[in-house]
């Protein structure tokens, strides 16, 4: 996407220049070491209720490494994608940056898509490269988990998972690992795994004498053979792609707690959500519960007729009301 494009999709609060010590309003920040990496936490707190005690919502990001705030000259871009007040008022919101990136950067050092580049190899941070998997992301927000349920103004009566994208896939990891996690809300992920995503993305460019999926049958052989590899982080390593590419049904399966699955009708992956629902009724699952936005894409976004994204049409807000209004039931 061009930046500009994703203007719209991030902005949602407006602020001035800060530092560690001038955030967006409502927003504090937090750090501490995990495995010698310097954790990132942002918590929104209505303005207010910042000593009011309530449950936390945990809002984990996608599968690119872009900053947790992102700013423009004198401008901030909005640190979650929905509006954070529909769900401020029951909740404390938290986002958790990933390893070795800044808290936050200027447009001016990011790339197209808001991706960060380490200015010396002109790649992807090392240390992202090297922990970009799902069970990396679990168990450290076992520890957010554990030092934010400390603090005076956080109740643990509720512990709220979010996740989009591979968000998704880590949100799943949290709540395996985590009794207190009461409910999850899993969007736009692939139950199915990344490599699915990928050969459905591939089948949908190809013609009648083109076979793009071949190539990526091809790919997913190498990593195949080679699970563990980290050597390239211009994008996705071997490891990252083994790990985001296992199917996490049975562990969807083995929640008790209520979960509901937003995902996107003209998503790449919406058939292995459909799939996933059709599952679901036939065996029963109670506890799981599915809503599908139709004529979305993967952002959320509306499409146009000859199905590219438009836009102007943003469903965020409308999303993270209808969370809301899902938690309350």
């Amino acid at each position: 996407m061009k930046t500009s494009c994703l203007i719209g999709f991030f902005i949602l609060h407006i602020g001035f220049c800060f530092g560690q010590q001038n955030l967006p309003q409502g927003y504090s920040y937090h750090t501490f070491l995990y495995d010698q990496d310097s954790v990132d936490i942002l918590i929104y707190r209505k303005s207010g209720d910042e000593l009011v005690k309530k449950p936390l919502f945990i809002f984990v990001q996608g599968s690119l490494p872009i900053p947790l705030i992102i700013r423009e000259d004198d401008l901030n871009y909005g640190i979650f994608p929905f509006n954070p007040d529909s769900l401020s008022s029951r909740y404390h919101l938290v986002m958790v940056g990933k390893p070795g990136l800044p808290l936050s950067a200027d447009v001016k050092v990011l790339n197209a898509d808001f991706t960060y580049y380490d200015p010396v190899t002109n790649k992807f941070p090392l240390d992202f490269s090297l922990n970009d998997y799902p069970l990396y992301y679990a168990k450290r927000e076992q520890k957010v988990i554990q030092y934010l349920q400390k603090q005076e103004y956080v109740s643990k009566e509720e512990l709220v998972i979010a996740g989009h994208s591979a968000g998704a896939t880590i949100a799943v990891q949290i709540a395996r690992l985590n009794k207190k996690v009461t409910k999850l809300i899993y969007a736009c992920g692939n139950p199915y795994g990344r490599i699915a995503t990928i050969v459905a993305s591939a089948h949908g460019k190809e013609s009648d004498t083109n076979s793009f999926a071949n190539n990526e049958f091809e790919y997913w052989r190498e990593i195949v053979n080679n699970p563990s590899d980290t050597s390239s982080n211009h994008g996705n390593t071997n490891k990252t792609m083994w790990e985001y590419s296992k199917p996490v049904v049975k562990e969807l399966w083995a929640l008790k707690i209520p979960i509901i699955v937003t995902y996107a009708s003209k998503d790449v992956s919406s058939p292995y959500c459909d799939l996933l629902q059709i599952n679901a009724i036939r065996d029963k699952k109670s506890n799981i519960h599915f809503r599908c936005y139709t004529g979305l894409e993967h952002n959320f976004f509306g499409t146009n007729p000859d199905g590219s994204v438009n836009y102007d049409d943003y469903n965020w807000y409308q999303v993270g009301g209808d969370w809301a209004r899902w938690l309350q039931k």
